[in-house]
């Protein structure tokens, strides 16, 4: 490509002087070389501008294949741009339309809104004077219904007051019927007491002795008409001396041995044996009307019965269970004395001659079967006499007893 001479000499050495010729040979020899650099230059240009027009076709090559791709990229992304700017402007027109729709809702809604705020106002100032008026109303009422708690309050301490004097009143009141329930107790069982003796005093026969008795029976009349209560519950005396010497009297007399009536006996048994069972307060009840009726007429009843068997003369001999509950309780005679006077009245219309020898005969009888029965069926009743007496001096230790722990 440069220009390249052949000349062997340059122009310049004809100018040099003779005498230089061995410097020539030199020049000439750094010619060649520099001709040899410079072929070898030219050379390595060549082969520079072939790489370079190689590499520079390569490169267009490569500028071209790059240039369609960019081209066709940018035609998809031109077309996608077309697309995306398309659906830009329908979801505009489309997000216009909705939030038109949206503002149009949330004005509504606001008016919505205000005019439900302006309600609640309107009902919070309404709610507002109701409420000073129901304060005002409840105010009037709370002082009108404390001033009726003052009164109830005074009205009740007023019938507490009332309540209490009834309650001490009645109390009293109370106290006073025990008490005289407690003396009516103390002289039924007295009086039940001085029934016994004096039936004991009227049956027992003069001979034998009756002095004892007759002296329980005085004391146990003073001690009852005396009026002693006993029983009271505000007593805190010991029990007389009377009952005591009444209680020994009637053991002295449980030991003691004596004679009775055989129709005695009989009759006193089932006292004996109710006064061992019962207390002395039972007798003081009083029956309702039915059960009066009813104990009337079994009275009644009884007494027929036991007139028949009077008048008719029995094939065997009535118990004593039966005599007892057949017959009256006092001066009464003995179903064995009636039985033996019905079965002999035809002996005394046959045998009038002989009526003195069968009275005595029946007499003796009669006397020996109640020397056999008397002392222990006496013996029974003193016993119950005895209870009768433990059981009033024991209840009023204990009512003494229960009173000292109280106080």
């Amino acid at each position: 490509m440069g220009f390249q001479s052949n000349c062997p000499y340059d122009p310049c050495t004809k100018r040099s002087t003779p005498n230089v010729s061995s410097r020539s040979t030199d020049v000439f020899d750094k010619s060649e070389a520099l001709d040899r650099e410079r072929l070898e230059v030219a050379c390595l240009r060549q082969d520079i501008i072939d790489e370079y027009e190689k590499k520079s076709a390569e490169l267009l090559k490569y500028l071209d294949s790059m240039e369609s791709a960019f081209d066709h990229q940018r035609s998809e992304y031109e077309d996608r741009e077309t697309n995306l700017r398309r659906e830009n402007e329908e979801l505009k027109h489309e997000l216009a339309h909705g939030c038109r729709a949206h503002v149009a809702e949330l004005l509504v809604k606001e008016q919505d809104r205000e005019e439900k705020a302006q309600q609640v106002v309107q009902a919070l100032q309404l709610l507002k004077s109701e409420m000073k008026e129901k304060e005002r109303i409840a105010q009037k009422e709370h002082k009108k219904a404390k001033d009726m708690v003052e009164d109830l309050q005074l009205t009740l301490e007023k019938k507490e007051e009332e309540h209490e004097i009834v309650r001490r009143r009645e109390e009293r009141t109370r106290k006073h019927v025990e008490d005289e329930n407690d003396e009516l107790r103390r002289k039924a069982a007295l009086g039940w007491m001085l029934g016994c003796l004096s039936e004991l005093y009227l049956r027992l026969d003069p001979e034998i002795g009756t002095g004892g008795i007759m002296k329980l029976v005085r004391k146990v009349q003073r001690e009852l008409e005396c009026g002693n209560q006993v029983f009271s519950t505000g007593g805190m005396m010991p029990p007389k001396l009377e009952y005591e010497l009444i209680q020994r009297e009637i053991r002295r007399l449980i030991n003691a041995s004596a004679t009775i009536r055989p129709d005695l006996t009989e009759k006193l048994r089932t006292s004996a044996s109710m006064l061992r069972t019962t207390k002395p307060k039972e007798f003081t009840g009083e029956l309702p009307g039915d059960r009066r009726k009813k104990l009337r007429v079994n009275k009644c009843l009884r007494d027929q019965e036991a007139a028949l068997r009077s008048i008719s003369a029995p094939s065997q001999l009535p118990s004593r269970r039966e005599a007892a509950s057949f017959q009256p309780f006092i001066l009464r005679d003995h179903p064995k004395q009636k039985h033996h006077i019905a079965c002999h009245q035809d002996v005394q219309k046959r045998s009038s001659g002989n009526w003195e020898e069968v009275r005595l005969l029946e007499a003796d009888q009669a006397t020996k079967v109640a020397k056999q029965t008397s002392y222990q069926e006496i013996k029974k009743i003193l016993q119950g006499l005895e209870s009768s007496m433990t059981y009033l001096l024991g209840q009023e230790r204990r009512r003494r007893l229960y009173n000292q722990r109280r106080i």
